[in-house]
């Protein structure tokens, strides 16, 4: 339907019409031409050769003079009338053109009770709107035009609608100024909405309750996919904003939003695929990741969902065989170290992990290093004695609790040496009891190390030395002797 939003009547009244606007003005001549013996305008000799087309318009001073003519009141009248007194479907035809050159907001409101009686949409309502001044409307009108439309239009529709109005200065301003003043089941269903609306549009305060509100709504009023489609890339954008900042990310249609997503607005689209992996929802997820092409970030998301399973670890590498295992948690989204087994109870001690995850027969504890017995093919003698120290330390901890294990063993602990100092850490408790730790086998494993068994090296492993390990003695003596043999003296 042809819309006077366009025809500048303001402008000088000899402008000339625009190619544009000559079309559009021919539309409202034919509409008065069509409606004339309803209307019953009062026309000039030059008004009625312009309404029956013998005259081209081309003056726009006598047009804005013919087109004010049109009035309320002229409607109105013309309502009672012949074909628009029965037909349904004219009367609704009439009144959309009416208020379209009118910009009467109570026409408008004729407009949308005749859409109701003819369960029709209002296909050329966003047209109409463009034309109305809404600056002035009263609290009592903006009620009646907000019924209106709840009449006239879905639910589904209903948002889409509020949006549209709110683009517009006008309306915008008169909603803020009379929203309090609603009744209550309006301000419900509206304000919401209204909220949410500035809030995507200033892009802040998205995790207000009345802004959730909003959006709750409307996820929930039945809009499908294409409705939020045909939304602007910013809002889109908001939109799921708004959903992350909230509950309602969880929605198939945030989803479906979130795919048409490029760019900046990429990232939301990744943090939603973490947070679908967090729930379990992996397919969803993996649609979500796959859209995003060659991001890094989302590429290495969707690889970790690729590998092998340990409950809900993905491992980083399955080769490896020893009880302590590099994985990825699909809960966290972090780098974890794996082990099967039983939940042990927390120490919370400087060099002794505590499980920051577990389920039903594994466990997961920080990623502090590698596994001991595989990064120590490479260490030197005076790091491969710093760890045998650092180790007696961590048991030393255990044991000063009371605690203890049923062994010492190499492969229970983790191995950082990438600092100036290595890292050690007591990750595997599984099996800790009241009693001390035996520590024997932990310092003659070196006898098995690399760095202990090379021949040639600088500081050689004596006879004097390895005889010192074969004896028994106490964690304390342990440490001490090992203490003197790392500053190059005899234990």
């Amino acid at each position: 339907m042809p819309s006077a939003a366009s025809v500048d009547l303001d402008k000088a009244p000899d402008a000339p019409l625009t190619a544009r606007e000559l079309a559009e003005v021919q539309g409202h001549l034919a509409f008065l031409r069509t409606y004339r013996d309803l209307l019953r305008l009062k026309l000039n000799a030059h008004e009625d050769l312009l309404v029956n087309g013998s005259k081209a318009p081309a003056h726009r001073g006598r047009i804005k003079h013919l087109l004010s003519k049109l009035d309320r009141s002229c409607v109105e009248a013309a309502l009672l009338r012949g074909v628009l007194k029965t037909d349904k479907a004219r009367r609704a035809s009439f009144l959309g053109h009416a208020a379209a050159i009118t910009g009467d907001v109570a026409v408008m409101l004729l407009y949308l009770d005749a859409l109701v009686e003819t369960g029709e949409a209002g296909h050329a309502f966003g047209e109409i709107v463009d034309r109305m001044d809404f600056s002035k409307l009263s609290a009592a009108r903006l009620g009646l035009l907000l019924a209106a439309m709840e009449r006239a239009f879905s639910p589904a529709e209903l948002p889409h609608v509020l949006f549209g109005l709110l683009r517009g200065r006008g309306f915008r301003e008169t909603f803020d100024t009379h929203g309090a003043d609603l009744d209550e089941r309006l301000a419900a269903r509206f304000v919401p909405l209204r909220a949410l609306q500035e809030a995507i549009h200033l892009r802040r305060g998205l995790g207000r309750d009345e802004v959730q509100a909003g959006l709750t709504h409307l996820l929930s009023t039945g809009s499908n996919a294409a409705h939020l489609a045909s939304l602007p890339g910013r809002s889109r954008e908001g939109l799921v904003r708004a959903a992350l900042s909230g509950q309602q990310w969880k929605s198939p249609l945030v989803h479906e939003l979130a795919l048409g997503l490029s760019g900046k607005a990429s990232l939301q689209k990744l943090e939603l695929a973490r947070r679908l992996v967090r729930e379990g929802s992996e397919s969803e997820a993996l649609r979500l990741l796959k859209s995003m092409g060659d991001q890094a970030q989302a590429k290495a998301l969707a690889a970790h969902l690729a590998r092998p399973r340990l409950g809900p670890f993905a491992l980083t590498r399955p080769e490896e065989a020893g009880p302590l295992r590099r994985g990825w948690s699909l809960r966290q989204l972090r780098e974890v170290v794996l082990l099967e087994g039983q939940r042990w109870e927390p120490v919370h001690l400087p060099g002794v992990a505590d499980v920051i995850e577990h389920g039903q027969g594994w466990l997961a504890i920080e990623p502090w290093g590698d596994p001991l017995a595989e990064a120590l093919g490479k260490a030197s003698l005076d790091k491969a004695l710093e760890v045998i120290i650092a180790g007696l330390r961590s048991i030393r901890a255990l044991d000063l609790l009371g605690k203890g294990l049923p062994d010492a063993s190499p492969e229970r602990f983790l191995f950082d040496g990438g600092g100036s100092r290595p890292t050690v850490v007591l990750a595997d408790l599984r099996g800790m009891r009241e009693g001390p730790t035996s520590v024997v086998q932990w310092v003659r494993s070196g006898l098995s190390w690399p760095p202990f068994k090379g021949r040639g090296t600088r500081r050689e492993v004596s006879r004097q030395k390895r005889a010192w390990l074969e004896e028994d003695r106490d964690l304390s003596q342990w440490l001490e002797g090992l203490v003197a043999w790392r500053l190059h003296q005899e234990p």
